[in-house]
C-alpha cells in the first residue's frame, strides 16, 4: 500500500515542528550568551544560525502561501479570517527582524550580553507567531476529526 501525500495543512504542521526545535535551539544558544557574555563560539554559532532560519522562514511563508493554506483557512473558518490575514501580515517583519538582528550584530552593535538578550526576544516573537498559527491550523483542519492530541 502506498502511503498517501500529506495535506498542505500536514505539511505547514510538520513545518512548525521543525521550526520549534531550531527555535529552541537557537534560544539556548541566546540563554548562553546572556549567562557566558564572554565567550566566542555562541555568538558565532547564534548569527549563523539565525542567518539560516531567516532563510528557511522565508520559504516557509511561501510554501504557506502557496499551499493556500491561509484560503483554506478563511473557508473552513470564516471568523478568523481576519487572525489569519493579521499573521500573514507579520511575515515580513519577523524577516526583517531577522535581518536586522544580522547586521547590527555584524556591525558590532550587539555583543555579549545585548546580543543574546535581543536575539531572544525576535525568537521569542517567532515562535508565539508560529504558535499562533498551529493553532488556527489545527482548530480549521482538525475540529471536525475530534480535535488534537
Amino acid at each position: 500500500m502506498t502511503p498517501r501525500e500529506p495535506e498542505p495543512h500536514e505539511k505547514v504542521l510538520r513545518e512548525h515542528e521543525d521550526l520549534r526545535r531550531v527555535l529552541a535551539e537557537l534560544r539556548g544558544l541566546a540563554d548562553r550568551i546572556v549567562r557566558e557574555p564572554g565567550g566566542r563560539d555562541a555568538p558565532r554559532a547564534l548569527l549563523d544560525g539565525v542567518e539560516a532560519l531567516r532563510s528557511r522562514l522565508a520559504a516557509h511563508f511561501v510554501h504557506e502561501e502557496e499551499s493556500g493554506l491561509p484560503n483554506g483557512l478563511a473557508d473552513r473558518l470564516p471568523h478568523v479570517a481576519d487572525r489569519a490575514d493579521m499573521l500573514r501580515g507579520e511575515h515580513f517583519f519577523i524577516l526583517e527582524d531577522l535581518q536586522s538582528l544580522v547586521n547590527e550584530a555584524h556591525r558590532s552593535l550587539l555583543v555579549g550580553e545585548e546580543l543574546g538578550v535581543r536575539a531572544r526576544q525576535v525568537l521569542l516573537r517567532i515562535a508565539r507567531h508560529e504558535e499562533r498559527e498551529t493553532s488556527l491550523i489545527q482548530q480549521a483542519f482538525t475540529s471536525d476529526i475530534g480535535g488534537v492530541d
